[in-house]
C-alpha cells in the first residue's frame, strides 16, 4: 500500500471517528442570502435553495466552479468534450444545449448580480468568493432571462473599513500549486479597497505515451479582482469591481471504452484503434499522436453597483460589462467527430489515419443594465420591481480541419470540416415586479406574493460554413447544397433574424404556521428564448431556427426549525411541465454525399414533465459537531414528441435519463481546545445516480407509423452512478504575528478518498469505430493548505 493511500485513509478514519461530547444547547447559525435581490435569511424565503458559505467552500477545497459538484450532486457540471473549461450546468434534470452564441442555456449564472451569458471558460478560478447560492426551479420573475432550470449566484467578498490580509498556499498531487492572496485596506474613512489574486497550476492525471504528444489535462489559471467601495453618506454605497481570469490548458480526451468493428468510411479508423487502449476501467496512460497549441480562454468584467437607501425605499443600479476570448483546438475525425485516444500512429500502418487540429475562436462581449427599486409601500405591502437591458455581440471562426483515412494503400479519403464564420447580436429587455402582501388577518402570518415579468428578445446571426466536403485520391467529390450553411457558390452567409416576447407570471402563497415552521405553495412560469443552431443541417434550417420553450412549475414546500434551532429541515415537492420544448431531431434529408452521419436540427416538437422532491437538513448535534444532508429525487418523462416533417408521434424514441436519486452528507467537528490552536475535521460523501443528456433512437417513418431502424447502445450516452468521499483535517487559529492579530492554519485534505473510478461524462464519437468513450473523473488527490491571516 503506497504512502498517499495510507495518509488519505488516516485522514478519513480520523474524520469518521468524530463524536459529540459536549452537553451544551447549540444553535445553528443564520444563513443570509440574496436570492430575492435583498438580504434575507435562508429560512424565510419561499425558494428551494442551497447556499454555500466561504467556510464550506474552504473546507471542501473549492477553487473553481466545478469543484462544488461534491456538495450539490443534484446539480450536474458537465465539461464540454473538446473544451473542458467550458461548462454545461443542469439543475432539476433540465439539460443545456450546446455552447453556442446563437442559443442560451436554461440555468442563469450571475456574478454579483451580473448575468453571465456564455459557458465559455465558466469553470473559472474565482479569486475571492464569499458564497454561492443555487436557486432550484424556474426564476421567471426576478431573474427571468433563460432561468427555466434555476439560477446560480456567485457573490464575492466586499471591501470593508478594516485592514486585513490573507495568504493561502496549497500543494497537491498532479504537481498542483495554488496561491490565493487577498488584501483589504481603507483608503479614506469613506473609501475602501480590496485586491485579490489567485494562481493555480496543475498537471493532468492521464499521461500521453506518444512521443511529442500533447500533455493531457495540463492547466494553468490566473485570476484577479479589484474591488472599491465608496460610502459618501450613510445612505449611499457605490461598489466598483474588475475581475479577470485566464486559463491555458490541454484537453483530456475521452477514453475508448470498447473497440468497435466499423465498416464503410470508418473501417480504417476502426482497424487502427489499439485494443490495448480500450478498457472499461480507467487508464492513466493513453496514446494520442500529434501536437496542438494549448487551449486558452480569458474572461474579464467590470461591475458598477450603486445602492441608495431612502428610508422605506431603496434604489439600486447594476451596470455590467463582460468579455470572453476563447481559443480551443479540436481534433477531428471524418464527419467532424472528436478524436478518441487509443489511435495508432499513421506512419505505423497503411490503414492508419492522421489528424489536423482545428482551431475554434470565440469572442464575446456583453453589456447589461439593471435598475431595481424595492421597499415598503405600507405596513402590509412590500414591493420589488426593476428594468433590465442586455446586449451581446459575438463572433466565432473555425479553421479548416481534416481527417485523412487511408483505407487501402494508395487510396485516400480526406474529409473536410469548416471553415466557419459566425457573427451574432443578441438583445433582451424586460420589466418586472413582485409584491408581498401581508393581509391583516391570521396574526400577519399569511403572505401572498404575486409577480410578473415581461421580456422581449431579439436575435440576429450571420454564418457561412462548408459543413462537409470530400477529396478522393486528390479529386474533390461534388458537394450538395446541404453541405453548406449559406450560399456555397457565392459564399454569401445565411441570415437569421427573429424577435420573441413573453409574459412570465408567478404566484406564491406563504404561511408561517408558527415561528419555527413556514410553508408555501408556488406557481411560476419560465421562458427560454428561441434562436438557431450553429450546427444546423441546412441553410433553411439555420435561417428558420426555433421558437422559445416554456415551462410551468407547481411547487409546495416547507422550511422548519426544531429543538430550539438545533435542527433545520427544508423540503420542496415540484412538478414542471415543458411545452414547445426545443429538441434535437434527425434530418435524413440533409445527408450529403460526403456525410457519414445523419445531421440534426433543433425544433419545437416536445412536451415533457419533471417531478421531484428536494430535502435539506442541518443539525447542531453539539457545539462541536455539525451534520448536514441534502437529497433530491427526480423523475422525467417525454409526454409527446412529434416528427418535425410528418407530425408522427415518435415519443418512444426520445430519452433523457435524469438521476433518480442524488444526495450528500457532511460532518464538521471541532475537537476540544488544544490551547494553542483549534483542530477541525470535515468529512463529506456525495452520490448521484446514472444520468445522460437527451438522446434518441434512430427511426424511420412510413405512413403514420415510426419504426426504430437500429439498436441504441445506452452506454454511449448514459453516465453511470457514482459516489465520492472527501475529507479535510485542519489545525487553525495558531497565533502568529504582531499583536496577536495574525493566525496560521494548516489543513490536510483528500478528494476521492477511496480512489473511486467514476465516469463524469460519456460521449459517442465515431459510431462502430469505438463503441463509445468516457471522460473519467479525477483519482484520489491528496493536498495540503497553509493559510495565514492577519486582521
Amino acid at each position: 500500500m503506497n504512502n498517499k493511500r495510507l495518509i488519505c485513509i488516516a485522514v478519513g478514519l480520523y474524520c469518521s471517528g468524530i463524536t459529540g461530547v459536549a452537553q451544551a444547547a447549540p444553535v445553528l447559525e443564520e444563513v443570509i442570502i440574496t436570492a430575492q435581490k435583498t438580504e434575507e435569511t435562508l429560512q424565510s424565503v419561499p425558494i428551494s435553495i442551497q447556499a454555500l458559505d466561504a467556510k464550506t467552500l474552504e473546507n471542501n477545497a473549492v477553487n473553481s466552479f466545478s469543484d462544488i459538484k461534491a456538495l450539490v450532486p443534484a446539480v450536474r457540471f458537465t465539461p464540454y468534450p473538446t473544451a473542458q473549461q467550458n461548462l454545461l450546468i443542469t439543475i432539476r434534470g433540465i439539460p443545456p444545449g450546446a455552447i453556442e452564441l446563437t442559443q442560451d442555456t436554461p440555468t442563469a449564472v450571475h456574478i454579483n448580480g451580473v448575468y453571465i451569458a456564455r459557458g465559455n471558460g465558466l469553470d473559472m478560478s474565482v479569486a475571492d468568493l464569499q458564497n454561492i447560492e443555487i436557486l432550484r426551479g424556474p426564476q421567471g420573475t426576478l431573474y427571468g432571462r433563460n432561468a427555466t432550470a434555476g439560477a446560480v449566484n456567485l457573490i464575492t467578498v466586499k471591501p470593508t473599513g478594516d485592514f486585513n490580509f490573507k495568504q493561502q498556499i496549497t500543494v497537491a498531487q498532479q504537481d498542483q500549486r495554488i496561491s490565493k492572496t487577498s488584501i483589504n485596506f481603507p483608503i479614506t474613512d469613506q473609501l475602501y479597497a480590496k485586491v485579490a489574486y489567485m494562481y493555480d497550476i496543475k498537471e493532468g492525471y492521464v499521461d500521453n505515451n506518444a512521443p511529442g504528444g500533447n500533455d493531457f489535462g495540463d492547466r494553468e489559471a490566473n485570476a484577479a479582482r479589484i474591488d472599491l467601495r465608496w460610502v459618501p453618506t450613510a445612505d449611499l454605497t457605490i461598489d466598483y469591481s474588475y475581475d479577470w481570469s485566464a486559463q491555458r490548458y490541454y484537453m483530456t480526451p475521452g477514453q475508448c471504452m470498447e473497440k468497435g468493428n466499423a465498416t464503410g468510411s470508418s473501417a480504417a479508423i476502426s482497424a487502427a484503434m489499439d485494443p490495448n487502449q480500450c478498457s472499461s476501467h480507467f487508464l492513466d496512460k493513453l496514446t494520442m499522436y500529434g501536437h496542438t497549441p494549448k487551449n486558452k480562454v480569458t474572461a474579464d468584467g467590470h461591475t458598477l453597483t450603486a445602492e441608495w437607501d431612502l428610508n422605506k425605499m431603496t434604489l439600486k443600479s447594476i451596470t455590467g460589462y463582460r468579455s470572453i476570448n476563447d481559443n480551443y483546438y479540436g481534433i477531428l475525425l471524418a464527419g467532424g467527430a472528436n478524436l478518441i485516444a487509443g489511435s495508432q500512429d499513421t506512419g505505423a500502418l497503411p490503414g492508419g489515419y492522421s489528424f489536423d487540429a482545428q482551431s475554434n475562436h470565440t469572442k464575446q462581449n456583453q453589456l447589461s443594465q439593471e435598475f431595481q427599486i424595492y421597499g415598503d409601500a405600507t405596513d402590509h405591502l412590500t414591493y420589488n420591481a426593476g428594468l433590465y437591458y442586455f446586449k451581446e455581440d459575438g463572433s466565432e471562426t473555425k479553421g479548416l480541419g481534416a481527417a485523412l483515412v487511408a483505407s487501402l494503400p494508395g487510396t485516400s479519403i480526406v474529409s473536410l470540416n469548416g471553415p466557419r464564420d459566425l457573427d451574432v447580436t443578441n438583445e433582451s429587455a424586460a420589466v418586472y415586479g413582485q409584491l408581498t402582501w401581508t393581509p391583516p388577518i391570521l396574526d400577519d402570518n399569511l403572505k401572498v406574493i404575486p409577480g410578473v415579468r415581461y421580456t422581449e428578445d431579439r436575435r440576429e446571426a450571420s454564418m457561412f460554413e462548408r459543413v462537409r466536403g470530400t477529396i478522393y485520391n486528390g479529386t474533390p467529390i461534388p458537394s450538395s447544397a446541404a453541405d453548406y450553411i449559406g450560399d456555397g457558390v457565392t459564399g454569401a452567409p445565411a441570415k437569421y433574424d427573429n424577435n420573441f416576447s413573453e409574459v412570465t407570471p408567478s404566484l406564491t402563497v406563504q404561511y408561517q404556521i408558527n415561528p419555527d415552521l413556514m410553508t408555501y405553495g408556488k406557481y411560476v412560469k419560465g421562458y427560454k428564448s428561441g434562436g438557431t443552431a450553429v450546427r444546423s443541417s441546412t441553410t433553411l434550417g439555420f435561417e428558420k431556427g426555433f421558437d422559445p420553450e416554456k415551462l410551468t412549475s407547481l411547487e409546495f414546500g416547507a422550511k422548519s426549525a426544531w429543538f430550539d434551532q438545533r435542527v433545520q429541515a427544508n423540503i420542496a415537492v415540484f412538478r414542471s411541465n415543458f411545452t414547445d420544448q426545443q429538441v434535437s431531431v434527425r434530418n435524413p434529408a440533409a445527408v450529403g454525399p460526403a456525410s457519414p452521419t445523419v445531421p440534426f436540427d433543433i425544433v419545437n416538437a416536445g412536451e415533457s414533465t419533471y417531478d421531484g422532491v428536494e430535502f435539506d437538513m442541518r443539525v447542531a448535534v453539539t457545539d462541536e459537531l455539525r451534520l448536514s444532508a441534502n437529497y433530491a429525487y427526480l423523475h422525467f418523462a417525454y409526454d409527446k414528441v412529434e416528427d418535425p416533417v410528418t407530425g408522427t408521434d415518435v415519443t418512444q424514441f426520445y430519452h433523457n435519463v435524469v438521476p433518480n436519486n442524488s444526495y450528500s452528507i457532511a460532518a464538521d467537528y471541532s475537537f476540544p481546545d488544544l490551547g494553542f490552536a483549534n483542530l477541525d475535521a470535515n468529512l463529506t460523501y456525495s452520490y448521484v445516480d446514472a444520468a445522460s443528456g437527451p438522446f434518441q433512437d434512430p427511426y424511420s417513418v412510413t405512413g403514420n407509423s415510426a419504426t426504430q431502424t437500429a439498436p441504441t447502445d445506452r452506454r454511449q450516452f448514459v453516465t453511470p452512478s457514482y459516489g465520492l468521499w472527501n475529507a479535510r483535517l485542519a489545525l487553525s487559529d495558531i497565533k502568529v504575528g504582531p499583536s496577536g492579530k495574525g493566525s496560521l492554519s494548516v489543513a490536510l485534505w483528500c478528494k476521492n478518498l477511496t480512489d473511486e473510478e467514476y465516469q463524469s461524462y460519456n460521449y459517442l464519437t465515431v459510431p462502430a469505430a469505438a463503441q463509445y468513450q468516457a471522460f473519467w473523473g479525477e483519482p484520489r488527490t491528496l493536498g495540503l493548505d497553509v493559510i495565514y491571516q492577519y486582521e
